[in-house]
């Protein structure tokens, strides 16, 4: 799952006890077993959720040596293991000038 917040901001409970603000230009993926809960937004705070299905993405990932975390993130939603993550990917790009 993938949220983009467009506009403001919006508060997020992630795997029932973390709490994460999204602010403007905020990415947040999250992998298939995590669980959020989205508390009540504001009339102008706009997000955008996206649901990616497992099939969507072909790279496949076969062992996690010498991985980063985003390709650690991508096998665990290609291949859960028997111990489900939870892990989230959070990026703040608000700062970075758009693509043209």
């Amino acid at each position: 799952e993938l949220i983009y917040m467009c506009s403001g901001t919006t508060t997020h409970i992630l795997n029932g006890t973390d709490k994460l603000v999204l602010q403007e230009g905020d990415l947040l993926f999250l992998n298939q077993n995590a669980s959020h809960e989205i508390l009540p937004a504001g009339e102008n705070d706009i997000a955008v959720n996206f649901i990616i299905f497992r099939n969507f993405l072909t790279v496949q990932f076969h062992d996690r040596a010498g991985k980063h975390f985003y390709e650690i993130f991508l096998a665990d939603v290609l291949y859960p293991a028997a111990l489900p993550s939870t892990v989230i990917l959070h990026f703040s790009a608000k700062d970075i000038p758009p693509v043209l």
